[in-house]
């Protein structure tokens, strides 16, 4: 009977028998039944309603503003608009920018409807273009036109020793002469490679030197120094011809500012010096360079370590460092009041400590030249000192936000740069990850019935948080390691797990004893010991290092960079359901990554001074060059995956011919002119060589003459050492290359001519292969192949990718004719410039063997 009357339901009954109801405290005098009052909610309707509020974009966003996303996001359309100005085909004016950024900041400030939002967005962008047209006039530095050998004077700046003993100095320039430049660069930077007397900070100094202009990307869409080199202020570098020289008697008014900067430098060099003294070879130079940020006094097999096992991070003073600082001196300082009760009762000792700690960091800022990652570091660690002062708590997110809105305030072009990006993404992405974690644990309910964990226990949870830590740092930043370096470690985690450990107990803490206790001479012990860990640290680092070097990327495209950006910004800036988002970018860069490795790689790469050029084949680079300069060479091979060197093949008469593999002389230029027509007959035959098809893909070179060499799409590139081969090159060839700064631009015959004045104004080339319709037929002539019998393209076209060609603050000085002293505007785009063949071409290659 019971179980029946349980089972029996309701004929008649109302809907408060079928359904509990919520009522509303605030009116008990309300009408219950839910048809009449709609104050009264269903529990079942309200269940599915939660279920549903979770995938509400609204209430989503509406959470994710009361977390304080706008003031995140803000930063973040910030520097987007810092990083759009520099794809901009021009620079824009600063006035006009600024006057549109305030015309949508009012708007969104007038505005009350959802549009308020985007305008607000739109407004930051604006800002952040603003910001960067403002450091590009503000900086408006002169860049070095073209290379020259002149007689310089001037004032030391600053001076770095490197591994090898030699000096490199900045210098203020303050005349040239044999010859007088027209356009002499303010500040240069200059290696002196001749034993000389010491040339102290500040000294006047004076030398014959080869002043060359900063170089630009190696290969479109590569690292542009020349970028990084304007916004450091430096317009020029060189050598020294022999020792340079002092100049007695001549001195400099200074300035406060400049006393300052110059005691400053003065002080770090010091710090510098006394480091190596008492830590030698490379673990007195990582001293130095975690230090004071010196870092050209380390080897080049210790850098080659760090960078392959992932430990080159320990070198740039990041918050590490400077938190390590900020805490010593925070904890002493408090630790110091303790002692004395009265004090540490009647004042604000916490206070004091903070501002102790505050003093400590800035003048670690100082001595370590003031870099971005230590610019982010002291950002941070003052904004969560002044809190202290405030009583208040800091919102660690908030303070990476916070320190990245006022750099790229006041250096926006630090945007694009590796430091500033991976600097700031481990720094985030380990904020958001234990941020997760930590509120993960909150919301757990204590459990006192366990016993404290064993040393052992604690020791493995040790290693698995730095093994964690390392995991998300090198994610974070192993999308700027591809793009700008076109390589990622693939023993980094092992590296920096038994590394960290030596470097945050032994290294930095002793490290900072040192740097405290040096003006009382009390230093040495503390930099031994210090010294010791470094030893282990760069033993580690070597021997990971043999496991292997990683692995190339290759180059990324600029739209996958992008997408991964923005990926990772959602993933530490969002809390709620909208952190799935991401996957949407992840999604579209990884479909553009694979379309970018399908398509065709470059033909020919062609260096921006035309002394180097490149095949690209499937076993490696085949050069014109026996050794080639490997700053440019090493650059195209990580953006290509292509580490194997081609050497040309030489061919020393008519008859002798020395194989790739046996190549060891460089071809050298001839003493007497060159007859026209033995220049024409000698391009002729090496054309007719190209035809039996053998050693394709390999640059076959004549002593004193050219280098020739045949694409895989039957392409015929021709590179000069004279100008009497010029001619026949543009007539027999489809791409003639010459390193001489030519007056003549263009072939009459339509084939695609670069000379190093050409060059100078479009940088790098990349020759592609163009699909049918892209392009104009190359070879008409020989579209169905030669008395030997071999097979060509019937129409190989191609097409060019060049780096610069726009009139930018950085690149303006491609474009200055010393001769009229006035600049010319960038010629047409090299890609769209297509060759034909002239009829002596065609007539020579019609030719039977």
């Amino acid at each position: 009977m019971a179980h029946a009357d349980a089972e029996r339901e309701p004929v008649n009954g109302s809907a408060c028998e079928r359904t509990a109801f919520t009522f509303d405290p605030a009116d008990p005098h309300a009408d219950h039944d839910p048809n009449k009052d709609p104050r009264l909610i269903p529990t079942a309707s309200r269940s599915w309603r939660r279920r549903w509020s979770h995938l509400s974009v609204r209430q989503a966003l509406d959470e994710e503003r009361g977390h304080g996303a706008l003031f995140l996001w803000a930063s973040a359309f910030f520097a987007t608009g810092a990083a759009l100005w520099r794809i901009l085909p021009s620079d824009p004016p600063f006035v006009a920018t600024l006057g549109l950024t305030i015309a949508v900041g009012l708007a969104a400030a007038l505005t009350a409807s959802r549009l308020r939002n985007v305008l607000a967005a739109l407004c930051m962008i604006l800002a952040g273009l603003a910001s960067a047209a403002a450091e590009a006039d503000r900086r408006s530095i002169t860049v070095l036109d073209s290379p020259v050998v002149t007689t310089i004077s001037g004032r030391v700046l600053s001076r770095e020793i490197d591994e090898e003993g030699r000096w490199r100095y900045l210098v203020e320039v303050k005349s040239t002469h044999d010859p007088t430049l027209r356009r002499p660069p303010e500040r240069v930077r200059l290696l002196a490679r001749s034993d000389h007397p010491d040339i102290e900070i500040g000294a006047s100094i004076i030398g014959l030197a080869r002043l060359a202009p900063p170089s630009g990307p190696a290969m479109p869409g590569t690292f542009d120094f020349a970028f990084n080199s304007y916004f450091a202020g430096i317009g020029a570098f060189g050598f020294f011809y022999g020792p340079p020289g002092i100049m007695p008697g001549d001195q400099v008014e200074e300035g406060y500012a400049d006393r300052i900067a110059r005691w400053t430098t003065e002080l770090r060099e010091t710090i510098a010096f006394r480091i190596k003294e008492v830590i030698p070879g490379d673990a007195g130079a990582v001293a130095a360079a975690m230090t004071v940020s010196d870092r050209r006094a380390i080897s080049e097999e210790t850098n080659e370590a760090f960078r392959i096992t992932g430990l080159a991070h320990i070198l740039s003073i990041s918050g590490l460092h400077m938190s390590l600082a900020a805490a010593l001196m925070f904890t002493g300082l408090r630790l110091g009041f303790a002692l004395v009760p009265g004090v540490a009762q009647t004042w604000p000792v916490k206070k004091f400590a903070a501002l102790g700690a505050i003093g400590t960091s800035t003048f670690y800022l100082l001595i370590s030249g003031a870099v971005i990652s230590a610019q982010r570091a002291w950002i941070m660690v003052v904004v969560m000192l002044v809190a202290i002062l405030l009583d208040r708590a800091a919102l660690t997110m908030r303070n990476v936000a916070i320190a990245a809105f006022l750099i790229l305030l006041i250096t926006p072009s630090a945007v694009t740069s590796p430091g500033f990006q991976m600097s700031f993404a481990a720094t985030a992405a380990l904020i958001a990850a234990y941020g997760g974690w930590a509120a993960r644990n909150r919301n757990k309910t204590p459990d006192f019935t366990t016993s404290k964990p064993s040393f052992v226990w604690r020791w493995t949870l040790l290693i698995l948080g730095l093994a964690v830590t390392s995991l998300i740092a090198g994610a974070a930043t192993g999308i700027f390691s591809a793009h700008h370096f076109h390589r990622m470690s693939s023993y980094g985690m092992i590296a920096n797990v038994v590394a960290m450990p030596v470097i945050s107990v032994i290294v930095m803490p002793f490290g900072t004893l040192a740097l405290l206790t040096m003006p009382l001479g009390l230093d040495a012990i503390f930099l031994m010991i210090m010294g010791l860990g470094l030893e282990a640290v760069i033993a580690i680092g070597h021997h990971v290092a043999a496991y292997g070097d990683g692995f190339a990327t290759g180059k990324i495209p600029g739209a996958v960079t992008a997408l991964l950006s923005l990926a990772l910004l959602i993933l530490v800036f969002t809390r709620t359901w909208l952190r799935s988002t991401a996957l949407i970018p992840v999604l579209a860069a990884a479909l553009i990554m694979a379309a970018d490795l399908r398509a065709d790689p470059p033909l020919l790469l062609i260096a921006e001074d035309a002394r180097l050029a490149a095949i690209l084949r499937e076993d490696g680079l085949a050069t014109n060059r026996a050794r080639p300069s490997s700053f440019i060479f090493d650059q195209w091979a990580t953006a290509t995956r292509l580490a194997t060197h081609i050497p040309p093949a030489v061919v020393l008469d008519e008859q002798t011919e020395l194989p790739a593999e046996e190549t060891t002389t460089e071809p050298v230029l001839p003493d007497a002119e060159i007859d026209p027509a033995i220049a024409y007959g000698t391009m002729r035959r090496a054309v007719l060589e190209l035809e039996d098809g053998q050693m394709e893909g390999v640059f076959r070179c004549r002593r004193g003459a050219f280098c020739i060499a045949r694409l895989g799409n039957g392409t015929i590139v021709a590179w000069l050492e004279e100008p009497a081969y010029v001619g026949p090159a543009c007539d027999m060839t489809d791409i003639a290359i010459i390193p001489i700064p030519l007056s003549m631009r263009q072939c009459r015959s339509g084939a695609k001519l670069f000379t190093a004045r050409t060059l100078r104004e479009t940088g790098a080339i990349a020759v592609y292969a163009a699909s049918t319709g892209e392009g104009f037929a190359a070879n008409e002539a020989r579209a169905a192949g030669t008395g030997s019998g071999a097979q060509f393209d019937p129409q190989p076209t191609f097409r060019f990718e060049q780096s610069a060609g726009r009139m930018r603050a950085w690149t303006r000085h491609r474009y200055y004719d010393w001769r009229t002293g006035s600049f010319t505007e960038p010629g047409g785009d090299a890609s769209s410039v297509n060759t034909h063949m002239s009829e002596d071409r065609r007539a020579a290659d019609s030719i039977d063997q």
